[in-house]
């Protein structure tokens, strides 16, 4: 395949299919981050002998598509979420099954690791990769 281009169609298929693989493995954010790198990033990239092999429009195209799919991530298949005293505070109003954060007292929350989560888990989407190795800290927290 590496001359010919893919169709229109044939982008929303890989899209969606790369999606579907991060959110039913449930990946943490820089494994999605590989994962769409290798699986679409790489083929849109390429390039011809002199020119690139998707014009301006396809690229754009493709990215509205990627947009798309991580704001459906986050908007139904993530929630964010506090750790306090082992145990995780949604701060969703939808029924995922932990505690709401709004049943305690805001100060509680101040210092407390957070992070997002995959809904009905205890499995971060952000954060760090492994938590073993840093139990419980976000990215950019000290």
């Amino acid at each position: 395949m590496k001359n010919q281009v893919l169709t229109m169609a044939q982008w929303q298929t890989r899209v969606a299919d790369v999606f579907s693989v991060i959110v039913h493995s449930r990946m943490y954010s820089a494994d999605a981050f590989e994962y769409t790198e290798k699986h679409i990033y790489t083929e849109l990239r390429r390039r011809t002998k002199t020119r690139a092999a998707y014009p301006a429009y396809i690229q754009g195209y493709v990215q509205g598509l990627i947009d798309a799919q991580r704001a459906s991530i986050f908007r139904n298949h993530l929630e964010f979420c506090f750790l306090l005293d082992g145990v995780l505070y949604t701060t969703s109003h939808a029924d995922t099954g932990k505690p709401k954060s709004r049943d305690k007292d805001g100060a509680d929350f101040l210092n407390a690791p957070s992070a997002h989560y995959w809904m009905g888990t205890d499995k971060q989407y952000t954060g760090p990769k492994y938590p073993a190795a840093d139990a419980n800290k976000c990215e950019g927290q000290a």
